[in-house]
């Protein structure tokens, strides 16, 4: 496993003489891109990279279509990101406070084990999509997040007590892992008329402003599922229990 550095010029991502050392990283490597680094376009997917440290940033990473690999360790993720393209992370992802995402970068979420964290800094990012490479893993919100769609595929999106607050026109979907927060009502999603889809959880989570598109959701003072009567704080929507 080497460390990687992205040099002070402008360049692509795969020439080795755009590298402090001569080499692009490689699966398993670190890439740093720095203070001191230049910006960068892919110029195909990268590596799988164990972790990726762009904390110090100050440049533009253009992603033109490709993908970003750090499915295997941390995500810092910091300067400016421009889309299309997916980020995979694996062990957790902190953006940098004041950093730019565009909408158009998906983040996958892919766990590899135990508990990862998501610290956003107030980020806003585009759609989100929880993986889980082992069946166990979680995600966890370190602070409010702000993204279009949400996807939970696998794993365990733990809200924190935390509010997520989503693009208008977005989906919150959820076909397997499981959705849950610290304690009942703790968390909130204002899902800002998104269709909700197939979403149930483990905790009482609040979800305001949502469009039922088939999933397990009642607004305040409607016949409950299977909730008590009057539990539901008025003006919200509620998940239901697994």
């Amino acid at each position: 496993m080497a460390d990687c550095t992205f040099g002070a010029n402008d360049g692509y991502w795969s020439p080795g003489e755009n590298w402090v050392g001569g080499a692009p990283p490689e699966n398993g490597d670190r890439a740093t891109l720095d203070f001191s680094s230049g910006d960068c376009w892919l110029d195909g997917d990268t590596a799988n990279l164990s972790p990726l440290d762009m904390s110090q940033y100050a440049g533009e990473m253009v992603m033109g279509g490709y993908d970003v690999y750090a499915a295997g360790g941390y995500c810092w993720l910091g300067g400016r990101i421009a889309g299309p393209g997916v980020i995979y992370c694996g062990t957790g992802l902190t953006l940098t406070n004041g950093m730019t995402c565009d909408t158009d970068v998906e983040i996958v979420l892919d766990a590899i084990s135990g508990d990862n964290t998501i610290t956003t800094n107030g980020v806003a990012l585009g759609d989100i999509t929880v993986n889980d490479q082992v069946g166990t893993a979680a995600f966890i919100l370190g602070d409010a997040l702000s993204c279009k769609s949400i996807s939970l595929v696998d794993g365990t999106l733990k809200l924190n007590d935390q509010t997520v607050t989503m693009a208008a026109g977005s989906t919150l979907s959820h076909t397997g892992g499981e959705l849950t927060s610290s304690t009942d009502y703790g968390a909130t999603i204002d899902v800002n008329g998104a269709v909700i889809v197939g979403v149930t959880a483990s905790k009482w989570i609040n979800i305001a402003n949502g469009i039922d598109g088939g999933g397990n959701v009642k607004l305040a003072g409607m016949p409950p599922l299977t909730r008590p009567l009057g539990s539901a704080p008025v003006g919200t929507i509620i998940s239901r229990r697994k």
